[in-house]
């Protein structure tokens, strides 16, 4: 009983993302398969013509707080975050 509620809940987050945090998150996964290391918020702004790094920090912690990445929190260096972790579920 207590599992089927956990499996329904993760099946609602999954539903719950939206078109951008769905490219973000692609975006992410395939430049870590690519390069092996994150883009910055300057690289995924760019490359999905968002507007500024304040909309991809926004969509970057909607997508942690669904559990779909993790973001180390000393992270912060001249280029942006490039410590993003993607979460296999």
């Amino acid at each position: 009983m207590f599992m089927d509620r956990i499996e329904a809940e993760e099946v609602k987050r999954e539903r719950c993302l939206g078109y951008r945090a769905q490219q973000v998150l692609a975006y992410v996964t395939e430049q870590i398969a690519n390069r092996g290391i994150s883009p910055s918020y300057a690289e995924i702004r760019d490359a999905l013509g968002l507007c500024s790094k304040g909309d991809v920090h926004r969509i970057i912690i909607g997508l942690e707080a669904r559990r779909k990445l993790v973001r180390n929190g000393n992270g912060w260096g001249r280029k942006g975050v490039r410590v993003i972790r993607i979460l296999n579920h």
